[in-house]
């Protein structure tokens, strides 16, 4: 009996975990601070590696929640990323994706092009954006 509840209890976390990749927004992070999506998504990745239950199209979620940030620079390499993989049929690792992402958010903020929105979420839970940029 004691199995049975382990093994339901794992499967209901692995399936909040996947179900969470798909509403994952940068623009909920303050200052869509990339650093700390990838952090969380790293982890929430390592959680899926684990029992073996990451999703075959996880590489597609990453790529599309990191085109989705306020800043277009940012935007286009991932852009770039998934037009590779619907033309060249090019394959991207998870790790891969995320490793890039840290990258070109470090190069913008050293030299100032880091300019994005800010997230503020109020008492009701309702997140409400300040625009920051110049």
């Amino acid at each position: 009996m004691m199995m049975i509840i382990i093994i339901s209890n794992t499967e209901e976390a692995i399936s909040a975990l996947t179900s969470r990749l798909p509403a994952f927004k940068v623009s909920y992070i303050q200052g869509e601070n990339i650093s700390k999506a990838v952090s969380q998504l790293r982890g929430e990745y390592c959680r899926l590696i684990i029992p073996i239950k990451v999703p075959q199209d996880i590489s597609h979620y990453l790529i599309n929640i990191f085109r989705k940030t306020s800043v277009k620079e940012f935007n286009s390499t991932f852009k770039t990323m998934k037009d590779n993989i619907i033309i060249e049929n090019m394959n991207f690792a998870p790790e891969d994706i995320l490793h890039i992402a840290e990258l070109a958010y470090k190069e913008m903020v050293e030299s100032g092009l880091w300019i994005a929105h800010s997230t503020i979420l109020n008492f009701s839970g309702k997140h409400y954006l300040l625009d920051l940029r110049r």
